[in-house]
């Protein structure tokens, strides 16, 4: 489709592995609250939890980007 470089889209799929892999084992900390883990542990799955979206919102913003330079017309 044309609406990524090769470079950000290489460079989104890594970082995304990166995240997914680590939050899926560190975020799954997060919902260990009633075995009794301390409330640091808990806060630091939690934020590999919520991470996992990072990547799609940065390769989103770019497609939109190029998307609307696509569509518009030279001055």
């Amino acid at each position: 489709m044309g609406l990524l470089q090769a470079r950000t889209a290489t460079a989104s799929v890594l970082f995304s592995t990166i995240i997914f892999l680590s939050g899926g084992i560190i975020g799954t900390f997060h919902h260990l609250y009633f075995s009794g883990t301390p409330v640091g542990v808990m806060a630091f799955g939690a934020t590999f939890s919520a991470l996992e979206v990072v990547p799609l919102v940065l390769i989103g913003f770019e497609a939109y980007e190029n998307l609307t330079l696509s569509r518009s017309k030279p001055g």
